[in-house]
């Protein structure tokens, strides 16, 4: 590979290890999604448990004490060891989730800020080899010169001595470079597997601890888990309708509601006649009544001209896209287009990988950039 297609590889390295490595989104949506999931389970199982327990019964003044139906005792069982279970699951896992930062993410991050010095280290090399291409052909100009002034000899002199730095610094970064990366190409996969098989064994002991607790809870034998979910769900939600239509509360609550619908229909008639009572309507006597009155004359009306027919519709533009960007991106070759975070780009071209390079215009100048840079609008 040439130096240009090294350097081109190489700076857009960051963002595929981030895309391979998963830091820049997977990683801590797994963390946030299965932690939220957590707090929401137990939080879940608490409210469980606050309904099922059996309501307190009052004594009324007259001394009668009403009695309420009880949760039946293997219902109340599996809704605690369900909140218990969950409150250990929880407490365990999010345990091991607080090690994702330390051993994945900060990790990938520090990789990634070591590519960052190696970039810079890589852009100073360039600096120093335009400084040696500028003063070497400004000593090829004036040594070809043949009739030399004294000011052009002092100059040749200065050029000579920027000529010999220029080469130094420019030999330090260029050896140094040459040494040394390939050796950080090749140990760079020694960095990254570690990093997935870490992923990997986080991912499988919380799946593990959640298939254990899970089956201790059916070991219980309350729940069924041979029919379709949807189908026990829809079955026991039309019981529950029954059950809650059979309640003397909510049919004297319909009773009521028909009463109230009634009473405001009746009230409605009222006050339509008491309107029409009041108002002056005329009297009609028998002579009127049976008296023909003469129809108008006819005037015949003229024709209206027939409107022209509407304009045709004029096809609508293509609406225009954009994204905005989710992060800082520095061109690293020719094509790419820089942004800052914020920036809003028309979207020109994209495909359906958000890891893939898509193609956008900003200010004017058009290039490709990451995909999983930007966010739809």
């Amino acid at each position: 590979m040439s130096w240009k297609g090294t350097t081109k590889a190489f700076g857009r390295l960051p963002q595929r290890i981030a895309t391979k490595t998963g830091l820049r989104t997977e990683t801590k949506d797994i963390r946030d999604g299965v932690s939220n999931m957590l707090n929401h389970q137990a939080n879940f199982a608490d409210l469980l448990v606050e309904l099922y327990n059996p309501i307190t019964s009052e004594e009324a003044s007259d001394g009668v004490v009403t009695r309420r139906t009880k949760t039946p005792a293997q219902a109340m069982k599996a809704t605690e060891e369900y909140a218990k279970l969950m409150s250990e699951v929880r407490d365990t896992i999010l345990s091991e989730l607080d090690s994702v930062d330390r051993r994945i993410i900060m990790p990938a991050t520090e990789f990634l800020d070591v590519i960052k010095i190696i970039k810079k280290t890589v852009t100073k090399r360039e600096h120093k080899k335009v400084d040696y291409d500028r003063y070497q052909n400004s000593v090829k100009k004036l040594k070809d010169k043949k009739d030399k002034s004294l000011s052009e000899e002092k100059q040749l002199h200065k050029y000579e001595d920027q000529l010999e730095r220029a080469t130094q610094e420019y030999d330090h970064y260029n050896e140094m470079l040459k040494k040394e990366l390939p050796l950080f190409f090749e140990y760079r996969v020694e960095f990254i597997e570690p990093i997935f098989e870490c992923f990997y064994h986080m991912q499988l002991r919380i799946y593990g601890l959640l298939f254990e607790q899970f089956e201790q809870l059916a070991e219980l034998g309350y729940f069924d888990f041979e029919s379709d979910i949807i189908d026990g769900f829809d079955k026991k939600i039309v019981d529950a309708k029954e059950q809650l239509e059979d309640i003397t509360l909510f049919k004297r609550s319909k009773q009521n509601k028909k009463q109230d619908e009634s009473s405001r229909k009746q009230s409605s008639i009222r006050e339509s006649a008491r309107t029409g009572s009041s108002g002056q309507v005329p009297t009609y006597s028998k002579d009127h009544i049976e008296e023909d009155d003469e129809p108008p004359a006819y005037t015949p009306t003229p024709v209206r001209a027939q409107p022209p027919p509407p304009p045709p519709v004029s096809r609508k533009p293509k609406p225009v896209r954009y994204v905005v960007a989710l992060y800082d991106y520095d061109a690293t070759a020719d094509g790419d287009l820089s942004f800052r975070k914020d920036d809003k780009i028309e979207l020109i071209k994209r495909t359906p990988d958000a890891n893939d390079w898509w193609t956008g215009k900003l200010n004017g100048v058009t290039g490709v950039f990451p995909g999983n840079y930007v966010a739809e609008l």
